[in-house]
């Protein structure tokens, strides 16, 4: 018996061997931050698809979802050079926090207008010019909070 479950250990060391942990995700800091990040993402990508949907199901006008979605990612390029000045004198965490809060306000704005019948148009593409500059704001702020944390995790 004990022949049997000493094979069966060495079987599983050797089966789970490649499944080495990194050293960074053995940090609960650090996967915390992924599953947030993980789920901000989806987030940020499920009202950015609801916009687009929601304006073809108003209009069904293609022009009108390409300038949504144009609204939503333009705001974006023209902001998102400048933002990297201001993000090396404010602290990252604050501008994280706050640019998930204005997320979380804008998809409950988009939620309440839709559930009460008040969407329209001009809201969706409001929302995407806001949700555009918050992604300009927040973007950048996770780059540099990995590239900043990424030499002490190594």
């Amino acid at each position: 018996m004990q022949k049997s479950n000493k094979k069966s250990s060495e079987v599983s060391k050797l089966l789970f061997t490649s499944w080495d942990i990194p050293p960074a995700l053995k940090s609960p800091n650090v996967c915390c931050f992924v599953i947030g990040e993980s789920v901000s993402f989806f987030g940020s990508w499920m009202t950015q698809i609801a916009l687009v949907w929601m304006v073809y199901q108003i209009t069904n006008s293609v022009m009108l979802v390409g300038i949504v979605g144009f609204t939503n990612q333009f705001m974006g390029l023209i902001i998102t050079p400048l933002v990297g000045v201001y993000l090396d004198r404010w602290n990252l965490r604050y501008v994280l926090l706050t640019t998930q809060l204005v997320s979380i306000l804008l998809s409950s704005t988009l939620t309440f207008l839709t559930i009460n019948s008040h969407i329209t148009v001009t809201w969706i593409i409001i929302i995407g010019i806001m949700q555009g500059t918050v992604k300009a704001f927040d973007l950048p702020a996770r780059l540099v909070t990995h590239i900043l944390h990424q030499e002490k995790l190594m």
